[in-house]
């Protein structure tokens, strides 16, 4: 709904070799869900948010990118912390709790950008 609203054109690209993986579903959906919502907050005038997924050298890859307004450098090295956030709304948990979660499943979250160049967030998980 949010991504209408706001103008933001979607785009997918989804591989169609995704091996099973032993993750809890609801909890992962949770974590993908935050990521865009964060994407989608920072559009808040339109943009576009490609989320694309790949299997390679043993991992799953999921990665969501937008042209938002970016991370600041300076800001990068926190967005995983507890209670950071650049934000008017919510505590800063979000990126935290879903960090916790991705790394419990054996699985691995970065953040990449540019201030003005919006971010890739990139998730991977271990297809054994």
């Amino acid at each position: 709904h949010k991504i209408r609203e706001q103008n933001i054109k979607l785009n997918t690209d989804f591989s169609k070799n995704i091996p099973p993986l032993n993750l809890d579903k609801e909890q992962i959906k949770a974590c993908i869900l935050n990521v865009v919502s964060n994407a989608i907050q920072a559009m808040p005038s339109g943009g576009r948010l490609f989320i694309s997924t790949a299997v390679s050298d043993g991992f799953v890859s999921l990665r969501i990118k937008d042209t938002g307004e970016g991370i600041k450098e300076e800001d990068i090295d926190k967005v995983f912390n507890p209670y950071f956030t650049t934000k008017t709304a919510g505590i800063g948990l979000g990126l935290a709790i879903t960090k916790r979660i991705i790394e419990e499943h054996k699985g691995r979250i970065d953040v990449e950008s540019s201030y003005g160049n919006g971010a890739v967030v990139s998730i991977q998980f271990p297809t054994t």
